[in-house]
């Protein structure tokens, strides 16, 4: 687990935005809500963000769960590369909020892609911004500037797929 320790300008209200699991690249995602809610964190004054996680499908050809229909069109030329291309464009969308991502934290999609193919945008996309890399889980102590009282303690994780409770293999057989 990553311990991290972030201070933002002196305000007395801010907003902190948890973005993740966008999965850019599968056709079911709302590319314009996301683009919308990026251009809000841009705008707002004291607004932040938490990258929590598979902001890119990655899922390419030789994954058992691809599909070429659940790939948006305009990458579907970019196959052979579809993880880079996923990349390239989901790094463009968030380059105008770079000094307001505070980390980024792997996804189950990145890991995956890291550790099966060589392919780690979540790292990427880390060093190309100038952001932190989280990790999988981290805490994160978030101090203001002028402000003298304890920080404020975020605990991270991505997440795990399906349930995890007594039984779920079971209840996801009968789902």
């Amino acid at each position: 687990m990553e311990s991290i320790v972030k201070t933002i300008p002196k305000s007395y209200k801010f907003d902190i935005v948890p973005l993740g699991d966008v999965q850019y690249g599968n056709v079911n995602t709302d590319l314009d809500k996301f683009k919308k809610m990026v251009n809000w964190i841009k705008k707002e004054k004291n607004c932040y963000t938490i990258l929590m996680g598979d902001m890119c499908e990655g899922i390419t050809i030789a994954d058992k769960r691809f599909d070429i229909l659940s790939v948006y069109p305009n990458l579907r030329d970019r196959i052979d590369d579809i993880a880079m291309a996923e990349y390239q464009e989901m790094r463009d969308i968030l380059m105008p909020i770079k000094d307001k991502i505070l980390c980024a934290l792997r996804g189950n999609h990145g890991e995956t892609l890291r550790k099966h193919h060589g392919v780690d945008f979540d790292g990427w996309l880390c060093k190309e911004l100038g952001i932190t890399n989280a990790g999988y889980m981290a805490l994160m102590r978030l101090k203001i500037e002028g402000i003298h009282t304890s920080p404020i303690i975020f605990f991270l994780q991505h997440g795990f797929m399906a349930s995890r409770k007594k039984g779920a293999k079971v209840n996801a057989i009968e789902d």
